[in-house]
């Protein structure tokens, strides 16, 4: 997740203005309990409506201020996330441009696809959490902590008591969640594969009355994704009613123990009521903070997974050194003692390969099922490398053509067809420019 924060960098005026909000929010919020304990410690027992009208006042100001900010950080956090995943999916997206078949095969299109949309749109999740509860909720409760400490130092072992609960159950479902979080994004690409081997492949299956058995996958896939869908809610489930145990029993055990404090004199009413709020407060800040730790380690996978596709360095490049294809020769293909083999493969495909295609005869490479003619075709535009040997194109190696200037002088007619979206029209002219 911290090697993307990078390119948070434009951003920076923005984020400067809601860290602003964010204090401006929090000053507010911890600002009213004073003001409640005054109007109850010198208002309501001292039976003071002018002084209770006038605090009245200046908290209905102050939560007004308060909305106000709060509103303005909402908006710019949602504008700062959106811009954030807007860049990444940018530059995702003319990452996988640059790539040969080699980096595709390493990925796969499925998955590419996945980090391209699901994958970024939780990071988006995540950010607009962190630039709104991971910024304030720290700050509310350091600042919420040394208020209550200073209204009541005698409970303050409670907020510290209620504080360490609650950091031991968002640690265990931390360490409970994190595997499945990385398994949960696995599956999702495992569901997008077989959805999309199902879709193209249609045909096939039907020919072959395969009916059942694609059906059995698509279901194995569709139920291990919503089992491990259904873990992670359940964690989630399970922790919002033992954060709401703690935060009731905490104000039951600030009222017990204040009661006492007041009955012995050492603590007015009022600072008890404002010490709960405070205590809360603290408790409300916890309880975002474990909203924020379920959603970041997904949201780390997420970016993990994103950034792999951003700092892999395509195999195939343009070379320093470019030469250009001479313009008085006119399309001679020339292959010299090519051999190449897929990477991590034992066995070459191709081997001594040597032959030339002559301006203006065709000629067609003939062989079986496996044997390497489309992996031999592959070689001429780049899309693989050969291994050794030279693929030439009027006497120039291709290795040292700019990709731009070779992709200009092969035409390349695919064996299985695509369609853009658009138009009939628009599809016909698309090598047209």
């Amino acid at each position: 997740m911290l090697k993307l924060f990078k390119y948070l960098k434009k951003y920076w005026l923005q984020i400067a203005g809601l860290v602003i909000l964010i204090f401006a929010t929090v000053a507010a919020n911890l600002q009213l309990p004073d003001y409640m304990a005054k109007i109850v410690n010198e208002g309501i027992i001292g039976s003071d409506n002018g002084l209770i009208w006038h605090y009245g006042i200046y908290m209905l100001l102050i939560a007004l201020g308060g909305a106000v900010a709060t509103i303005g950080v909402g908006f710019l956090a949602a504008k700062i996330a959106t811009g954030f995943s807007k860049d990444i999916r940018e530059k995702v997206f003319s990452r996988v441009e640059s790539f040969s078949l080699i980096e595709f095969n390493k990925f796969s299109s499925t998955s590419l696809i996945t980090r391209t949309t699901n994958d970024i749109q939780q990071i988006q999740i995540a950010m607009v959490l962190i630039l709104r509860m991971a910024l304030q909720a720290p700050i509310t409760g350091i600042w919420a902590i040394y208020k209550a400490y200073n209204l009541a130092p005698s409970l303050t072992w409670l907020i510290a008591l209620a504080v360490g609960i609650l950091v031991t159950f968002i640690v265990t479902i931390f360490l409970i969640g994190m595997p499945k979080f990385r398994l949960l994004q696995k599956l999702v690409d495992r569901l997008n594969l077989v959805t999309r081997e199902n879709l193209t492949g249609l045909r096939v299956i039907r020919a072959f009355n395969n009916e059942k058995i694609e059906e059995s996958k698509f279901e194995k896939a569709n139920v291990d994704l919503t089992t491990a869908n259904l873990f992670v809610n359940r964690l989630m489930v399970v922790m919002q009613p033992l954060m709401m145990l703690v935060f009731n029993l905490t104000a039951v055990a600030v009222v017990w123990f204040g009661a006492h404090s007041i009955g012995v004199g050492n603590l007015e009413i009022g600072n008890m009521i404002a010490f709960m709020q405070y205590a809360m407060q603290v408790i409300l800040s916890f309880l975002l903070m474990s909203i924020v730790f379920i959603m970041v380690p997904r949201a780390s996978v997420s970016a993990t997974r994103v950034s792999e596709v951003i700092e892999t360095e395509p195999q195939i490049k343009d070379p320093q050194n470019s030469k250009k294809i001479a313009t008085k020769e006119n399309g001679l293909v020339e292959f010299r003692n090519v051999n190449f083999s897929y990477p991590g493969a034992d066995t070459p495909v191709l081997e001594k390969i040597s032959f030339s295609a002559i301006t203006g005869e065709t000629t067609a490479i003939i062989g079986s099922t496996g044997s390497g003619k489309s992996t031999l075709i592959n070689l001429i535009p780049r899309f693989y490398d050969a291994t050794s040997g030279q693929v030439l194109i009027d006497g120039v190696n291709v290795k040292n053509i700019k990709l731009e200037d070779l992709y200009s002088k092969v035409g390349y007619v695919p064996q299985q067809g695509v369609l853009f979206s658009g138009t009939v029209e628009s599809n016909i002219k698309y090598g047209a420019t």
